[in-house]
Formats: structure tokens, sequence, C-alpha cells
């Protein structure tokens, strides 16, 4: 029976196999199901072709039938595994397994119920007598109880109650043992001396009990008078131990843990307190400052104030502490005295922190303290430590020898070791400490910074010192200034200091007060000035120095170019550099552009330098910016002046142009003032124009002027299309040097401007004016000349695209609408849309800003729209359409969309496409430049086509339904990656009705033809219908898998059918017996319990209530069918 139980029937293998291979992929889950329905259909329908209509030859199989002999049953079920003693054996079963089973059949055998312990408390021991409530369960049998109590010695015992019980023995982890008979309640006594665990100043009692005590409660008393009872673990003291009266404790249950203070006689014994104290000493804003902590306890009784003794000369700053409550403070003869009340009565630990100072003098150079103090009173042990910390620009120290009760230690072994510079140890009261704190002169190196210009006939010299101190406090800095009476000085903005005022101690010397606090790095500021020289020649410039201090070199720097430049002699005449150096040490150390500063490095310690100042000639230098278009046949020209005046004044200019004016020209200044002007004539046969502009004042900044003109031109069209040389204006200023020439070309209109010449460059990447193409030349240029070109190739040069996505809903009613969706990442002042003649416009946006629709219509199939992105280089334009087909949809639908394109010479980075059909309507085919981003996937009871998301948009699609854009809803998404060019497609689609049709009736068929002829279910046969459809899933993957679910219902219908049809057939045959299959190659089912499909057992209907079963052969029910089995 149990080989019978594990052996599967070819069906269940065959199940099997299906359920992994469904995992595999679609294909191996197609193959599976239709295997599974051929093998399960096929040889019942083989066996109806020929079945008759009643057995012959019956043979009896079974003697035990039912008694209304309507069917053959067997229920097998599996022996109960015995011994020969009749014992059940139990599989797999552990010991523990075994407990748990047996304790949950018998209950718990015992239960404390209660416990009391009542005993007292002499000197060193506990004297307790316990007694155990223990409720016994079994009857007659001998139960073990563990009673734990392991830390007391047993003196005496007792059992009462039902039953009997006697003592057993100690053991190590469970205590005393106990031996219980009899069921009911058990009385268990004992009598147990605990010796008590003495830590000074505590004593403790801790006894362990069993676990799962109910009830307990404890009555202790105590011969001396303790305090501060308190209880560990579980429990509460419900009377405390006054006036001689018991403790009472209840609810502890497993451990009874009490800790005690002997309590002071009042009469005879005083408190006895100890303190340990850890003081710190430094100085700091002018102050010796000291901090105490302080951690005072009990050894003898409890105490609520704290009386602490203070140093002389020391004013009380802070006092904290968590027990801290009040203070008084008391003076006399200069000493001072500290009260202290604590908030409750305690024997401590109490951690106080005091903080102290006195005012160190800043006018001597060394002070001599004697630290001393912090005693507390009725302390009979105080220790501790003095530690004195880093002090900067002072130094602390002290004479051991001098000391009482001071010795030295190390300081890696303080608390404060980073900071502290000597240790000390109190080993005894009333210690003394002489403290000496020595003044340090402050030691700071300067790194000094000077700065040179001449603004508004004024010299300006900036001095920056940035001083780093290296020991000590710096109070004031003491300026060395020769010449200081030709200059004043006034304080600039200074960076970690304070500077207030700046004073004059004698004649060449400075002095400037300084609060920089804990800052050890900062920067000094000051500015001077004086008369600038009126002409060219050499000075001597006298250079500050701070006196006492390390001095590094520094360096020299001259403001921006201007009309005066500073050079250095030719000769060695930069005065007298230090001792031991070189003869000449400044040199230039860095030359960085006209635009910067140039910089001299300066010796450490020098105080003077010899310059000469150069009076430069003035230079001009111009920059052209020619913004043409045109407009109604005409050129205009706006020309852009950018000039910039260096080292002097400008009161006029000249403009000159190789080309004669054929039109007004209007001068405007940066504001748009219209500036007058003076026609000249030229001296140069090539100069046609020369104009003299006159300002109403001297110019001594870069300044811009404005030229507007225009020429006329014929055909702007017709110049577009046969291109023709345009000689155009272009102003030039006689004085100046002319450094580039910039022309941007408008494309607002459909001609544009192009210069011809190899000089010039377009720009690549960027398109300054916005809405214009930009070229540029530098150098001189006198000529301008020009092409008119179309607008559309110049635009696609520039226009690059990004992101691109097509939106296309199919209609029912034959309209396809779209929405195209394009990021253009650059544009030169405008995109270029090229649409198809039969695509419907219906709106147009860039940057959400919706377009005019102005279409040019450049042949029968094609048009284009300009937009205008009116200085915008990037956005995003989106694109609504409508494109008619030639009739709506029907059962089988083919379409050809032609999309709107952005023109532009570089492919989009990314494009898509998103088709939606109505959900009566599903994709069949689609054009092969598109690449699908969805997949198959099986949602539990169907497969349908899961799309993958498109970059930056929702992860939903696929055959769902959804909203769409214009309001329109979607029905089934399907999304593209378009390989080609992206604006043409075509696609068909197949309705519901159709597909359920042609896959249902076509499987149908298919598999009543299989199952009704047997050459069709040959192993060739299987094999190359196989082959078919592995070939389809190969070459037409989409289409099969989206006819596979109504194909699977034509074979669900045809199946169906047969056995309906088969089941029909089984009825007429019961009419005579009962039928049933036997599985194996044996006849008798008590050898084989398996059904198989090669016998056929029926039981004669008038012989239902005897035994006898007949066994027919297949080959004599189906003489015709091939193979037998």
């Amino acid at each position: 029976m149990m080989e019978h139980g594990r052996t599967q029937s070819p069906n269940l293998c065959l199940v099997g196999t299906a359920s992994r291979g469904f995992k595999l992929n679609s294909f191996g889950v197609f193959l599976c199901i239709v295997v599974l329905f051929l093998s399960a259909v096929c040889p019942v329908l083989a066996q109806d072709e020929t079945a008759p209509s009643s057995p012959a030859n019956q043979t009896t199989l079974r003697e035990s039938v039912e008694s209304d002999g309507s069917s053959v049953t067997e229920v097998v079920e599996e022996p109960e595994a015995t011994t020969s003693e009749g014992r059940r054996l139990v599989n797999d079963a552990e010991y523990n397994e075994f407990l748990h089973w047996r304790g949950l059949q018998r209950g718990a055998e015992y239960e404390l119920d209660t416990v009391t312990i009542n005993g007292v408390i002499k000197e060193g021991a506990a004297e307790l007598e316990i007694e155990f409530g223990v409720d016994v369960q079994p009857e007659d049998v001998k139960v073990f109880v563990p009673l734990a109590l392991q830390e007391g010695v047993i003196t005496k015992f007792s059992h009462a109650g039902d039953g009997s019980g006697s003592f057993l023995r100690l053991d190590k982890e469970q205590g005393y043992l106990w031996e219980l008979k009899g069921r009911g309640r058990h009385a268990v006594k004992m009598t147990l001396l605990v010796p008590l665990i003495n830590s000074p100043p505590t004593r403790r009692l801790r006894l362990t009990l069993p676990a799962g005590i109910k009830t307990s409660e404890s009555t202790i008393r105590f011969v001396d008078p303790v305090q501060d009872l308190k209880l560990g673990g579980r429990g509460i003291i419900t009377q405390q131990p006054d006036d001689g009266s018991p403790a009472t404790v209840t609810g502890f249950q497993e451990l009874l843990d009490l800790t005690w203070q002997r309590a002071p006689d009042p009469a005879t014994r005083q408190v006895v307190l100890q303190s340990t104290k850890y003081i710190t000493a430094n100085v700091s804003g002018g102050q010796l400052k000291l901090q105490a902590k302080i951690r005072i306890h009990a050894i003898r009784g409890r105490f609520d104030n704290v009386e602490c003794s203070l140093p002389a000369g020391f004013e009380l700053t802070e006092i904290e502490g968590r027990e801290y409550k009040s203070h008084t403070l008391q003076r006399a003869n200069n000493q001072g005295k500290l009260l202290i009340d604590l908030i409750e009565s305690t024997s401590g630990p109490v951690e106080l922190t005091l903080g102290m100072e006195r005012p160190v003098s800043s006018s001597e150079i060394e002070t001599q303290v004697r630290l001393q103090g912090f005693e507390i009173a009725k302390a009979r042990n105080q220790r501790g430590v003095i530690v004195l910390l880093n002090s900067p620009g002072y130094l602390l120290g002290s004479s051991v020898e001098q000391a009482r009760n001071i010795r030295t230690m190390s300081v890696r072994d303080t608390v404060s070791a980073g900071d502290a510079i000597a240790a000390y140890r109190i080993f005894g009261q009333n210690f003394d400490l002489p403290l000496t704190i020595r003044k340090l002169s402050p030691i700071f190196s300067v790194v000094p910074e000077y700065q040179l210009q001449i603004r508004d006939a004024v010299l300006e010299l900036d001095c920056h010192f940035n001083i780093e101190m290296l020991r000590g406090d710096l109070e004031e800095i003491t300026l060395e200034w020769p010449g200081i009476e030709e200059w004043k000085v006034v304080p600039a903005v200074s960076s970690g200091v304070r500077v207030s005022e700046i004073l004059a101690s004698d004649e060449d010397h400075l002095k400037i007060p300084l609060v920089h606090g804990s800052e050890r790095s900062f920067r000094i500021s000051l500015r001077a000035l004086s008369a600038a020289p009126e002409r060219s020649g050499d000075i001597t410039l006298a250079l500050p120095i701070i006196q006492q201090a390390l001095l590094f070199p520094g360096e020299l720097t001259f403001g921006k170019p201007n009309r005066w430049e500073f050079r250095l002699p030719p000769s060695d005449s930069l005065g007298s550099p230090p001792s031991g150096s070189e003869s000449r040490s400044e040199i230039p150390v860095v030359d960085r552009s006209e635009q910067s500063d140039q910089a001299l490095r300066i010796a450490s310690g020098q105080k003077t330098l010899s310059l000469r100042v150069v009076e430069r000639a003035r230079e001009l230098t111009t920059r052209s910016v020619v913004h043409c278009e045109v407009q109604d046949n005409r050129l205009e020209f706006v020309q852009r002046l950018d000039v910039d005046i260096r080292f002097g004044t400008i009161e006029k200019i000249q403009l000159e142009s190789s080309h004669a004016l054929d039109a007004p020209l209007i001068v405007l200044d940066s504001e748009g003032r219209i500036l007058p002007f003076n026609k000249l004539e030229s001296t140069d046969p090539n100069i046609e124009t020369v104009v003299e502009v006159a300002f109403s004042k001297p110019l001594l900044e870069p300044f811009t002027i404005q030229l507007l003109h225009s020429q006329p031109l014929k055909n702007a069209f017709e110049a577009a299309v046969n291109p023709q040389k345009i000689n155009a204006p272009l102003f030039t200023m006689r004085a100046g040097q002319n450094l580039s020439v910039q022309l941007d070309s408008a494309t607002n209109g459909p001609v544009m401007l192009q210069p011809i010449g190899e000089e010039w460059l377009r720009y690549p990447d960027r398109n300054p004016n916005g809405r214009a193409i930009s070229w540029f030349t530098e150098g001189e240029l006198s000529n301008l000349n020009l092409k008119a070109v179309d607008r559309s190739g110049l635009v696609a040069e520039e226009t690059r695209l990004g992101r691109l996505v097509h939106r296309v809903t199919a209609l029912s009613n034959g309209y396809l609408v779209g929405e195209s969706v394009v990021n253009v990442e650059q544009c030169a002042a405008g995109v270029v849309l090229r649409l198809p003649h039969q695509l419907e416009l219906l709106s147009v946006n860039f940057r959400n800003k919706e377009i005019p629709l102005a279409l040019d219509e450049l042949n029968m199939n094609e048009r284009r729209l300009f937009i205008d992105t009116k200085g915008e280089t990037s956005g995003e334009v989106k694109i609504q359409f409508r494109i008619p087909t030639l009739r709506g949809f029907s059962l089988f639908q083919r379409f050809h969309a032609e999309l709107p394109v952005v023109v532009s010479d570089f492919p989009p980075i990314y494009s898509g496409l998103e088709l939606s059909l109505p959900l009566s309507h599903y994709l069949l085919t689609y054009d092969e430049a598109l690449l699908p981003l969805f997949h198959w996937s099986f949602n539990g009871y169907s497969l349908r086509r899961a799309n993958y998301p498109i970059a930056g948009e929702s992860k939903e699609g696929g055959e769902i339904a959804s909203n769409g854009f214009l309001g329109i809803k979607q029905g089934h998404l399907y999304r593209f990656v378009s390989v080609g060019p992206g604006d043409n497609f075509r696609f068909a689609a197949i309705t519901r009705s159709a597909l359920l049709l042609i896959g249902s009736v076509l499987a149908g068929m298919f598999t009543f033809a299989i199952v009704k002829f047997s050459f069709m279910r040959s192993a060739a046969s299987l094999c190359v219908i196989t082959l078919v459809i592995g070939l389809g899933l190969l070459y037409a993957y989409d289409q099969v898998m989206l006819f596979m679910q109504p194909a699977l219902l034509g074979i669900a219908v045809v199946s169906v059918a047969a056995i309906v049809e088969r089941r029909q057939t089984l009825h007429r045959v019961q009419k005579s017996g009962s039928l049933h299959y036997v599985h194996g190659s044996e006849s008798s089912i008590g050898s084989d319990a398996d059904l198989s499909l090669g016998s056929l057992i029926v039981l004669d209907g008038a012989e239902a209530g005897s035994s006898h079963m007949t066994e027919i052969d297949d080959e004599k029910l189906f003489p015709s069918a091939p193979g037998g089995k």
C-alpha cells in the first residue's frame, strides 16, 4: 500500500511536467496545454468509436461491494503500528516532545501555592522559618518538588497535610528536594540560617525561591535599628521597620532581595563623611578660574547638608549638583565658608561642582596665589587631584617643597590630560599649594600684504597684516611707519579682531589697541591716503611694519591698470635691505593679466621701496555687433559699438565706412538718447562716409553707441532663390583698434542674411541674441558682404532634438487623433515643423504657450510651420493633430499614419510611439521600423501585453483602459521605439469578435480532427504539429500569442463536447452494471490500486448483491482500434 501511495499515474506525471514547463516561457506553456488536452481526450474518444452497448464475459474480481451496487469504492487507511505487548509506536517522536505530550495529557503534577517567610535578622545572619503550601495532583504517585533556598543552611524541617512527605537532599542547581506522595494539600516547613552579605555601609539578604509561586509574603524583624531598607527585583515593602516594628514584604515570588543600613545611635554616634575632589586651575580673560568637583558620601549615618571651606581671595561664581537645593555663604577674616542644603537626607554619594575666580594683575609679570580650602566638615578622609591647565598668555607653576599634603603626579593619569601642564595629588586634610602665575610676553608672526593704486588724484595704500598668535594674547600692536605725517590712516574692515582706534604715540610710530578674544589667527586692515604725483617720476614708498613680531616676506600688489602705472626703477634704488639679505630682494612674482593686479615680493623687514610712476597713453578698442533683418524688401541694420577707453578721457570720436548711405543715419547712446553728429569730407578714396560724434563731457569709462540705417532690396525672395552679393555699411573708429565684429541675422521672416567670406565663424552651440543666428570674426573688417538665404535651412542646422514621443489614438469613426511631444534642446531663435498635407493641425504649443497656426504651403504634399521661440533656446513643443482615414473600424483594419516632424539636421536622442486602440480592438501587426516596448505576461487568468515604462512616463500601460489626451478615452495602449525617421507608421488591428471567431473555430476544427482521426494522433503527426507551432512562435510570436486564448477556448469546447458524449455512452452501460478503471498491468485491485485505460470493470446490476465482477479486455471491446492500449 505504501508503494501504491507513492506511485504516480502517467496522467499525474504529465500534469507535473506541464506545471514546471509553464514557468519557462510562453512557448512551453502553449505546448504543454495542447498536449495535456490531447492526452486527456484522445483515449476516451478512441474508445467511443467502437464501444459496444453491453459487456461480455464477466469475471469476479472483488468480494466486497456496497449494498446498493451503484459503484465500487475502496478506502485505504494506514494501519496503526503496535508492538507485541499492545503499545502504540510513535514515528519520529523525540523525548522532549513525548514529555510535552504526556504533560498535556496528565496536567501538572504539583503547584506551589503559597510561601510564608518569618524570621529575625541578627548580627551577621538571618534565622528564617519558611512554609510552602504545595498542591499535589497524582494519586499514590511520588512527586519530587525542588524548593531552591541554596543560600541557607537547613536546621529543622517538618511535613503536614494530606499524604506523606520527606526531605531528600540538597541539589546544587535545584536546591532542597522534597518527595511528596498523596493527592491534596501538603505543608512543608523548614528553618534556615542564611548568612548576610556585608558591603559597608550596606548589608544584604538574598534568598532564592522556586519558580511558579502564586502568593509570597514575608515578615522579618531586625534586632538592631536599620534605615534605607530597599527591595530588589519584584515585590513591594508594605511596612518599614520603624520604631522596632518588623518589615513586611509581599509579592517577591522567586527572589527575596533586601538591602539596608544600620541606623546610627543619635546619642552616641555622629555622621562620618568621606570626600574626593577634582580641582582644575587656569587663567582666562584676566581671571584665575578654579573649578572643583567634589564627591561626598557617608561612611556612617545620613546627611542633608554640606559645609565646605573656600580658598581665600576667590569669589564664588557657580554651584551645581543634582541634590543641590540652596546655599549660604559666610565670610570672616578673608576666609569663606559655604553651607549647602540638599534636597533630602541621604547617605550619598552627592556630587557638587563649585566655580570660583579671582583677578590676575595685568601690570605685574608674576603673581603669587595660595590654593587651599575645599575642606568638607565631618569628613574623615579627604583626597583629591589638582590639575593646572594650559592658559594662553600665562604660565602656571608651583613649588611642591613649599606645599602641604601635596604630591606631584603624572598628567597622563588625569581626566584633562590633553590640556594639563601639571598635576598634584591631595593626600590629606588642610592642603596648601602655592601657585605662581607668570605673564608671558606674546609671540606672534606677521605676513604683510600691501596694495598700491592711484585713483582720482589720490595715492591709496591698503595695508593688511595677517597675524597668527604663537603664545600669549595681543592687546595692542605698534607700527613703525617712517613719514607717517604724510598719510592719513583710517581703520578698514578687519577679520577676527576689533580695531576701535589708532593712536599716534610719537613720530613714525602708531599704536593700535586690539581685542581678538580667543582667536589665534586674525587679520588687521588699514588704509592710508596721500596726494598722488602730478606727473611721471620716481617716488619712495615707506611701508609700515609691526614691531616685536616675527616678520615674514610680504607682497605688494598694484591696482588694476589705469592712467598711472607703477614700475621698478632701472637701477638698484629700492632702499636698504635687511642685514644678511641680497641687495635686490624685490622681484616680480606674478604678472597675471591686464585685468588683474601685478605683484612684487617684499623682503621681511623691508621699510622703503623705490618705484617709478609713469603716465600711460590713451588706448581705445572697439567691438562691433551688427543686427540685420529683411523687412518689406528693405535691409534694416543696427550696429552697436562697444568702446573701451583706458588711461585717459575722450571727448569725440570719428566713425568711417566704405559704403555710401542711401537713407538717414541715427546715432543713439547706451540709454537710447539721440546723439548729434557731423558728416565730414573723406580724404581717403576708399572711404565713402565719415561721421564725427561729440560728447557733452569727457568720458573716462567704457561706453556704447548704436548706429541705425537701412537700404533697399528689390526682391527678397528672388534674392534667396538666386543668391547675390549685397554690400552693407559697416562703421569703424578711426583712432581706435577694432577687435571683432559679430553679425546677428534675424529669423523672424522667411528670408535671412548670411555673411560671405571664410573669415566668418558661426556660433556652433549658442545663440546670443535669441531670435537670430550669429556669426563672428576677429580683427579689422572694412566691408560687410552679405547674401539672402532661405530661413529653414539655417534653422535646421541649429536645431537639436532630445526626446520625441508620438501618441496616436485610433477612434471608431475612422480618425487618428494624435499628439507629438518634442523636447528641443537647442534652437536658433525658431523651430520649423514639416506637416503632411492630409494632417489636420489642431494646436501647437511651445513652452506651454500656444503658437498661431500660420502655415506655409510648400507643395501639394507638404506644409511648414515656423515657431518663433522669442529668445528661448530650448523648450518643449507639443503638437496636437488629427488624421482622417478612408472608413471606420471593421473586423480587420489597416492604418497608415504620417506624423509631423521637427526639421533638424540631427536626429532626436529618443523617438517613441504610443498607440492606443479601442477596447474592442487588438493590435495585430505593426511596422518593421518599430521595436515593441511590451511583453506578454500572465495575470492569473489571462495573457496580456504589458508595457515597459518609458523614461519620464507613467509605468502604467499595456492592454488596459486609461484616460488619454484631448479628453479621449484610451483603450489598449502599446508602446514602441522607432529606429527610423519616426514620422511614417503602418499597423493593423483586429476586433475582439473576429479574434474569438477565427481563433476558436480554427482551433476547434483542428482539435476535432486530431481526436476523430487516428492517424492525426500518431507520433509523427504530433511532431509535425509541434514544429508548425514552434515556427509560428518564431516568426509571428505576437500573432500566435494573441490567438492562443481563443484557440484554447475552441479546444476546451470540443473537449467538453467529447467528454459529454462519452459520459452519455457510459450511462447506457451503467444500466446493467458499474464501471471502474483499474490502473496497472494486473487486473486485481488488491495488487494494484492505480487506474488505467487498459482494463474495464463492469458490475452486473442484476447481481448487485454478489461479489462477482467482470474484466473486459480492450482488444475484445474495441477490435478495430489500432494499438490496443
